[in-house]
């Protein structure tokens, strides 16, 4: 491939991401918060709320419909749903690979709710409570990702975005 072309590329590896994985857990170990949870939206957080959840012994959410409050066996809705805010809310630790926009993470921020990243765009619509890596203008391809499809939707949005 033209090495212009790659140059648009930011080729994000599995040493990097275990090094920043590491360098967000002990962040939050030095947090005064304690968290019960690990949630991450689909697709791109899972290797990052793996990652987090062996490392901090956190329990994973799949996906936040009901949620327990520790030690009481009560459920409550959604947090897409939920207007007010719930003191528990508080021990849910959402992790994304990156802030870009801040569409995604949105319904999170705000509310209490501890957010970290891997990486964050400057002109994300909010500031997570942890990121490591501040995000350029160049595509980010995470190792976990199909490395040719993720070139290809790249192009396709930056050419869209002309």
């Amino acid at each position: 491939m033209d090495p212009a072309l790659l140059s648009k590329f930011l080729f994000y590896t599995w040493e990097e991401f275990d090094i920043d994985a590491e360098k967000i857990a002990r962040a939050i170990e030095g947090s005064s918060r304690r968290f019960y949870y690990i949630y991450g939206p689909p697709c791109g957080a899972f290797p990052l709320v793996t990652k987090l959840h062996h490392r901090l012994g956190l329990e994973s959410l799949l996906e936040i419909r009901e949620l327990h409050r520790p030690n009481s066996g009560l459920n409550y809705p959604s947090l897409e749903y939920q207007r007010e805010f719930h003191e528990w809310e508080k021990s849910i630790l959402v992790v994304d690979d990156i802030a870009d926009t801040g569409k995604t993470l949105k319904g999170f921020h705000g509310r209490g709710i501890f957010i970290a990243t891997i990486f964050r765009h400057p002109n994300c619509s909010f500031e997570p409570d942890i990121s490591i890596r501040e995000k350029d203008d160049r595509w980010i391809i995470f190792p976990w990702e199909d490395k040719e499809k993720e070139i290809a939707n790249g192009l396709k949005i930056m050419n869209s975005n002309k």
